[in-house]
């Protein structure tokens, strides 16, 4: 197969783009080694964080508190967001060997767990500790600020806190749930599983559902099905 010659022109402007292409290759290999040697943008040159000072600065800059102890419940360590979030003073953290036990002491004398004997209060939440399992609880502080607590044991003993504020979360909940509360209807929601996650007062009402059928939580739907069927009353059920 052969190819026709190109016109003189098309020829020109092929030998042009050339010696472009070869000037602006010259230029670029005139250019690297300057940039390779001088540059402060070397990746060479470039110093990175220790380790230490990157987990401070993570640490510090998290949305959420978070404290670590060690499997003898001594503090290891305490971001930034945890003091602030629960109102530690500094002179708190000036003792090296601050405890688990040191932080439910301080936060009992201030009330924080509310009424009761600060000793009793006290070792109530170290045995709870102690038991290395994971929880999760909320507490309204003596603020009005709504916490929330993670605790997660470590397989070497240890374990780690962390401390939510979720207040405008549960001030959403409480909102929605006077709304449902004071809707003229009955209202129930279910899940995929067809169990009852939600319901109004109008609804029991409506229904003439017994308290004793919400004793060990919310029914499901098969539940009411059936609670209905055996009352002779399942054409009365309009969900």
């Amino acid at each position: 197969m052969t190819t026709a010659p190109l016109p003189i022109a098309a020829s020109s402007e092929l030998r042009d783009r050339d010696t472009l292409v070869a000037e602006h290759a010259s230029s670029a290999e005139t250019i690297r080694p300057r940039f390779g040697e001088s540059s402060s943008l070397h990746p060479h040159h470039i110093e990175a964080p220790a380790p230490d000072d990157l987990l401070n600065v993570l640490l510090d800059n998290a949305p959420v508190g978070v404290c670590l102890f060690d499997a003898r419940l001594n503090l290891i360590l305490c971001n930034s967001q945890m003091k602030r979030l629960l109102e530690y003073p500094d002179e708190l953290f000036q003792d090296s060997t601050l405890t688990m036990e040191d932080l439910f002491r301080f936060n009992a004398e201030r009330g924080e767990y509310g009424p009761g004997n600060v000793e009793t209060l006290v070792h109530r939440r170290l045995d709870k500790a102690r038991q290395g399992l994971a929880h999760v609880y909320e507490r309204t502080r003596p603020n009005g600020i709504v916490v929330e607590i993670r605790g997660v044991p470590l397989a070497s003993g240890g374990f780690l806190s962390i401390y939510s504020d979720v207040t405008e979360q549960r001030q959403r909940l409480y909102q929605l749930d006077a709304i449902i509360e004071n809707f003229p209807g009955g209202i129930c929601l279910f899940d995929k599983n067809m169990e009852m996650v939600l319901h109004n007062r109008e609804l029991l009402h409506l229904l003439e559902l017994p308290p004793s059928l919400f004793q060990n939580g919310k029914p499901s739907l098969e539940q009411l099905f059936r609670f209905n069927a055996a009352v002779r009353r399942h054409d009365k059920l309009t969900l």
